[in-house]
């Protein structure tokens, strides 16, 4: 059987579908490795997306631009916040006493200090909030990135698979035509043969 598939070609057609195959499925084992390591990546910044959106939330929320009620919420929340209240009062407490040393203490200028004092505190606050909002973008952008990664690598293994079955195709079309040669050259040992 060995010496006539290889005189009728199909021992090599066996082998083209043999390789494509083998190709196929380590490109598949590749593809679903590689989407194994994008997944772990994406986990990897998720946490820091949840965070920065939460802290972008708040922000607009501090800002109004979710509108009253949220802005209302926001500052009861920051109001409530222990840290923000022990700063607070820190701040004031150290701009109070250098105002009562030059004798303002009960004057206009101690309540224009206090409130800049709780401004600077409200400012500090929405700062760390854009801050880190801005690092939930980032986070965004790289998960973004991993998504493109991701395609990309679905499409390169989608045109490898398709650049495989056009080798396997045009393997098979030119190895269909090995019985046909070798009956072709027969025949002409065969004429030179005979007409010697």
């Amino acid at each position: 059987m060995g010496l006539l598939d290889s005189f009728t070609g199909a021992s090599a057609a066996k082998h083209i579908k043999k390789g494509t195959k083998n190709a196929m499925n380590e490109l598949g084992v590749g593809q679903q490795q590689a989407h194994g390591h994008l997944d772990a990546a994406n986990a990897d910044v998720q946490p820091f997306q949840d965070s920065g959106l939460t802290h972008q939330n708040m922000f607009d929320d501090l800002t109004g631009a979710n509108g009253p009620e949220a802005r209302a919420r926001a500052q009861a929340m920051l109001e409530s916040d222990p840290l923000f209240a022990e700063g607070l009062a820190n701040d004031s407490n150290a701009i109070m006493r250098q105002l009562n040393a030059r004798g303002l203490g009960g004057s206009g200028v101690s309540a224009l200090a206090g409130r800049r004092v709780l401004l600077e505190n409200y400012m500090k606050r929405l700062g760390l909030h854009a801050q880190q909002g801005g690092q939930g973008f980032q986070a965004g952008l790289a998960a973004a990135g991993i998504d493109t990664d991701r395609a990309n690598l679905d499409f390169g293994v989608g045109q490898q698979k398709a650049d495989l079955q056009i080798n396997k195709a045009n393997a098979l079309a030119e190895n269909s035509n090995t019985f046909a040669n070798n009956m072709l050259a027969i025949g002409g040992i065969a004429a030179k043969a005979y007409g010697a």
